[in-house]
């Protein structure tokens, strides 16, 4: 202050006049230009996060090389930093808190120009950051040759944010027209001017701002001669030229109101009751040293709290200026109207603060004006986006040809199993289908059918379905493959409890095991497998989540993200071990089963393929298991390994267990043809022999019949472990080669038998025995009858042996 008085401005912002160490005794009831730039950066912030959803990152600012735009530059780099990030969430909401160690905070880049020749330059400078969003420092008399530099640069129209300073007088605007599509008419379109501001009037007109306005329009002719100097000379009567000439209107003209009228009226009424402060605290010793001493006052000045004309006048004692977030800030917004070829502009308050009633508070928050929206550069009322379109973004969806070969693999799956499941009903009265025990197969088939279905919702993700929808294939994909594989292992543990029960059957005697007898290792391992289910869905279920991973741009921007099913707490690992615990040791304790029942031979016997099935198992889960935690992180990979152990084990289950019984049917029935063709002929060479020999045979003779009971059909015990020692082991090898030597002599003797028939038929069909024939043999004996029969046939001169 001159002379030890403190000064105060009404209208004076540079940031310059902060330091309280140059200009101890100064003080002011309006916001520096730091906080004016925290309002720009509040405003440019919340609008991109309502429209972008995401923060403001990036900011371009191009100012005048002067002490006006140098140090509102620097307020705007010093108020990137109270816009802190965490996490790359959301604010921390600290504007309050400068943290320059803070790592994720808005970035601000300047470039300045000093003269016209230098606008060019800063221009491009401007345009090789990416940037969106710029803020302009500049004067009114730049405004024209910066914006076009801006549009030929790429810079301005639409998809680009310009906010001004109070340097530039936002009346420029007033019915300012251009050429329709011309570089400064596009230019142009959507500029915002944020500034500090006494107030809006209100319809109730109760605010301070109200009554001010108010008293201001009722001034009467009296005080416009006053301020015209009429009555009384000038003070500089040399030059009349330099003072102002007041219409007679312009106290009613509310357009005509100074925006820092009521920083003038609060600065004098601040001062006012600091000067009363410093009375009352002095008393009777009061003098005018106390009245205009400067460091009393100045304290007494920043220590004022009371709502003003302006709003609640609280200051920053370490700046002597009003705290940004009691002040009330607007945005002028320019909008053109297109008439033929010309674009005419105006300006209109669009958008305001709210200033807060607590001088504790440090949020600026903005609002639109009742009816109004501030329209950008693209005449929408959507804040572009801040930085360059990532055009290359991987989301790493699941390769669609990866997709549809494993959904074809599903069909495949579910179809087999459908067939399969036909083909045993339709068969399952025959005896290679009752052996097996059609209930078992069907299981095996309901099984595939559950794991087959894990295929599809293991292949979904959001590229093709919503995140709830997602989330709930999540879910999905555990229960459908673990209840399926209980289905279908159940089924093979059965078989092979059913085959140690014969092992255990030392009497060989018939033993019939239903299904029902085999189906507790089914219940125990579905009630324990819907149980762990269960508790993993109600208490840690899987939801889709997809985070960012791997690359970043120049702009801190991931470029990819990967789509996973996660646990909400985190936890799925216990429940997904507890499964594969309890199914590899149900696995583990078939596999032994298989193990002591190898040397028993049933026929049909299925020991081989369910040996061939646990190990496939066994290999799928050391390898499998692996490999999902390798490629956990790449969701077409993993999507590879879990289907395809889904695929690797459904068509195990289905092929090693159903096609062989193809063979054994079709073995089955050839054999079965076989023997009817046997029987056939052997009834055609005994019906024409009769035929020929009836005669002989006077009233026939009868054919006996034996009918077996064989009893329930079943598979026949082959060979049983328990009778085989070293000695009976080389007597059955001695008889199996015996009966293989039997077999081949009785095909040889059965074809031998043929060529005999075929030779003979033409004779005995052309033999004719006569009466006397037969009453001359009739005393003879059947011996030698058959051997002159045998004579004749033979021809003459044969003699019987």
């Amino acid at each position: 202050g001159v002379y030890g008085v403190p000064q105060a401005c009404p209208s004076c912002t540079s940031t310059e006049l902060d330091s309280t160490k140059q200009y101890p005794l100064f003080g002011r009831i309006i916001p520096s230009d730091a906080g004016t730039a925290r309002a720009i950066v509040s405003f440019a912030a919340q609008r991109n996060r309502e429209s972008n959803e995401e923060e403001l990152r990036f900011m371009g600012v191009l100012y005048k090389n002067d002490a006006f735009g140098t140090a509102y530059y620097l307020a705007l780099k010093e108020s990137e930093y109270y816009w802190i990030y965490s996490e790359g969430v959301g604010p921390t909401s600290n504007q309050g808190s400068y943290d320059e160690d803070a790592a994720d905070h808005l970035h601000v880049q300047g470039a300045h120009f000093s003269s016209d020749e230098d606008i060019d330059a800063a221009v491009q400078t401007m345009a090789k950051t990416g940037y969106r969003v710029f803020v302009g420092i500049f004067y009114t008399a730049d405004y024209e040759k910066v914006m076009e530099a801006a549009y030929r640069y790429g810079i301005a129209g639409p998809g680009y944010v310009w906010i001004l300073t109070d340097g530039f007088g936002p009346d420029y605007f007033n019915d300012k027209s251009f050429p329709t599509d011309s570089p400064i008419a596009i230019a142009s379109q959507g500029i915002g001017v944020i500034m500090a501001h006494g107030g809006r009037l209100t319809e109730a007109g109760d605010t301070g701002y109200d009554r001010i306005v108010d008293s201001w329009t009722k001034q009467t002719a009296d005080t416009v001669d006053y301020m015209n100097c009429v009555g009384h000379p000038k003070m500089n009567s040399l030059n009349t030229s330099i003072y102002y000439q007041a219409e007679s209107n312009f106290f009613q003209d509310k357009d005509l109101i100074p925006p820092k009228l009521v920083f003038f009226y609060d600065s004098i009424i601040t001062f006012g009751l600091a000067a009363c402060d410093v009375l009352a605290e002095a008393g009777e010793d009061a003098t005018s040293d106390h009245i205009y001493g400067g460091d009393k006052l100045i304290d007494a000045f920043l220590k004022q709290d009371f709502m003003g004309s302006s709003g609640l006048i609280s200051m920053d004692p370490e700046t002597h200026s009003r705290r940004p977030g009691t002040a009330f800030f607007v945005v002028y917004n320019a909008q053109g109207t297109t008439d033929g070829n010309v674009t005419t502009f105006t300006r209109d308050i669009v958008s305001h603060t709210n200033p807060a009633s607590n001088s504790n508070s440090t949020d600026i928050v903005w609002v639109d004006v009742p009816g109004k929206s501030y329209i950008y550069s693209d005449n929408t009322t959507k804040f572009p986006y801040p930085l360059p379109e990532i055009e290359d973004f991987n989301m790493n969806y699941i390769n669609t040809s990866v997709r549809v070969a494993f959904l074809f693999f599903a069909a495949v799956i579910i179809g087999l199993s459908a067939l399969f499941s036909a083909w045993t009903f339709y068969n399952r009265k025959k005896k290679v289908i009752k052996c097996s025990q059609p209930t078992f197969l069907w299981m095996i088939c309901a099984g595939t059918t559950l794991m087959g279905a894990s295929v599809v919702t293991l292949s979904i993700d959001d590229s093709i379905a919503s995140v709830h929808g997602c989330t709930v294939a999540c879910m999905l994909s555990p229960w459908f493959f673990a209840i399926g594989f209980v289905f279908a292992f159940s089924s093979l543990f059965a078989k092979e409890w059913r085959i140690n029960k014969l092992l255990n059957n030392p009497w060989f005697t018939r033993l019939k095991v239903e299904p029902k007898d085999v189906l507790a290792p089914f219940a125990v391992l579905m009630v324990l497998n819907v149980l762990v289910l269960s508790l993993w869905t109600g208490l840690s279920p899987l939801v889709w989540e997809r985070t960012y991973v791997g690359i970043i741009d120049k702009y801190g921007r991931q470029l990819q993200s990967v789509g996973m099913c996660s646990a909400e707490t985190k936890h799925w690992a216990p429940y997904t071990s507890v499964l594969l615990i309890i199914n590899m040791t149900m696995v583990v304790l078939a596999s032994i089963q298989a193990y002591r029942a190898r040397r028993l031979s049933v026929e049909y016997s299925e020991s081989k393929w369910v040996a061939i099935i646990y190990a496939v198992i066994l290999q799928a889960v050391a390898i499998g298991i692996p490999l999902m935690v390798i490629a956990s992180h790449d969701p077409t990979i993993s999507f590879v390994v879990k289907a395809g152990l889904v695929v690797i084990l459904s068509i195990t289950f289905l092929l090693v267990m159903f096609v062989p019984k193809f063979f054994y049917l079709r073995d089955a029935n050839i054999e079965a043809a076989k023997k009817q063709e046997e029987q056939r002929e052997a009834r055609m060479r005994r019906t024409a022999f009769q035929q020929r020999v009836s005669a002989e045979r006077s009233g026939g003779s009868g054919a006996s019949s034996q009918n077996t009971s064989a009893g329930a059909s079943g598979a026949r015990v082959l060979f049983h472990p328990k009778t085989h020692d070293d000695e009976l082991g080389a007597l059955l090898d001695e008889l199996n080669k015996t009966k293989e030597e039997l077999r081949l002599q009785t095909e040889r003797i059965t074809q031998e038998n043929r060529d005999t028939t075929v030779r003979f038929a033409p004779a005995i069909s052309g033999l004719a025995i006569t009466s006397t024939d037969w009453s001359s043999a009739a005393s003879e004996t059947s011996s030698v009858r058959y051997g002159k029969f045998v004579n004749y046939l033979n021809g003459p001169g044969s003699t019987t042996d």
